[in-house]
């Protein structure tokens, strides 16, 4: 299931990066998920990546993703998330 405009609006400063950590309903496992930055529209377009995405899961069964997302342009911007699984 894909999602989009996921948390709050994060600004990063150009070269700084931010780590995200997101679930499900809880901590449900919804298998492979991916998460990219939702970047919003300012200045002359903010270029973010996202990298090292990660799952963790605890001995009770929370599921837990992350996604560090950097800001590879020459201007601050901002975003959230989006994404989505495998299928």
């Amino acid at each position: 299931m894909a999602f989009n405009n996921l948390g709050g609006i994060t600004t990063l400063a150009a070269g700084a990066q931010t780590t995200w950590w997101f679930n499900f309903n809880n901590g449900e496992d919804r298998g492979a998920q991916t998460a990219w930055p939702d970047v919003k529209p300012s200045g002359n377009g903010p270029a973010h990546i996202a990298f090292n995405h990660s799952k963790r899961r605890t001995g009770t069964g929370y599921t837990e993703y992350g996604v560090v997302i950097r800001n590879i342009g020459g201007e601050a911007g901002t975003h959230n998330l989006q994404g989505g699984g495998f299928a």
